[in-house]
């Protein structure tokens, strides 16, 4: 009986992380998003404060279902396949921000990197306290090889946006400008 009642006091108070685990999805105070389009097609901009710091740090997405989500396509390198040349938004990376019911902001997303760009995506999201969700490839016998980077946070909008931001110094085209110097103390 007292592993009984353990059990229900811990899913009664299960929340987000900064509460101890899950709990069914509301909002945050006030509305998360703009009124929905016809057949759920995408709102013309957030109208949430948070998805707004989102947009100025990186660029403007789509909200769907108080979901407001940013894809980056990339046009610096063909991806070969069995299937031939995969077009950029078949391997996109892409994030998804949502309100959690503390108020807090959540991402949940992916950076589908060349396999040499991997290591300094992953130092740059855990530098910005991000967990790592899975690290793996993304298609069968691809040229160049692509490797997906499945990540999850949670904070304020304008810190997780910042990070995301951060990682792209390391990927593309981005990756191969000259660097500047670290100042000398």
């Amino acid at each position: 009986m007292r592993t009984l009642s353990i059990l229900a006091i811990a899913i009664t108070v299960a929340g987000c992380a900064t509460h101890g685990g899950t709990r069914p999805f509301k909002l945050a105070a006030g509305p998360a998003t703009a009124p929905a389009g016809e057949h759920g097609a995408p709102t013309t901009g957030p109208a949430n404060p948070a998805y707004a710091e989102v947009a100025k740090v990186l660029k403007a997405g789509d909200l769907r279902e108080e979901v407001y989500t940013i894809t980056y396509g990339r046009n610096d390198v063909t991806v070969t396949a069995e299937m031939g040349d995969l077009p950029p938004l078949a391997w996109a990376s892409q994030f998804q921000f949502f309100m959690c019911p503390c108020g807090r902001t959540n991402v949940v997303g992916q950076f589908t990197v060349l396999d040499f760009e991997a290591g300094d995506v992953l130092d740059e999201l855990r530098e910005g306290q991000m967990r790592i969700v899975s690290v793996g490839p993304a298609f069968v016998g691809e040229r160049p090889r692509l490797t997906m980077v499945r990540f999850q946070g949670e904070g304020s909008a304008e810190a997780l946006a910042t990070t995301i931001k951060k990682c792209f110094q390391w990927v593309g085209e981005e990756r191969m400008k000259p660097q500047k110097p670290a100042a000398v103390p």
